[in-house]
């Protein structure tokens, strides 16, 4: 039985690995990326964009709401109305797409 010697791929140093970012995504990185954000802000804005998703989810998936999922589409609204404050509080409303 004959060995194989296993020849080492050399790593690319043009290319991250990953496909380039649409413009919208890039020129929003390149804002999150310019001024250090202090942990509770990161923390409210994902929270903001997981519940902007939720929002999104229900809205889109029926024309008609049972009375518990409008409930629950209301709490997130209520809660994206928070943490919408609190990043306008940190001054940082640039990151929601609006001036400060």
């Amino acid at each position: 039985m004959a060995t194989q010697k296993l020849i080492p791929v050399p790593e690319r140093t043009d290319h991250a690995g990953t496909a380039p970012l649409p413009p919208v995504a890039a020129e929003m990185l390149a804002r999150l990326q310019s001024v250090p954000l202090p942990p509770s802000v990161f923390d409210v804005l994902t929270r903001h964009a997981a519940a902007a998703r939720t929002t999104r989810d229900l809205s889109a998936c029926t024309a008609w709401m049972a009375p518990a999922e409008f409930d629950r589409l209301a709490d997130v609204q209520d809660a994206m109305a928070m943490y919408r404050h609190q990043i306008k509080q940190a001054g940082r409303s640039d990151l929601l797409g609006e001036a400060s």
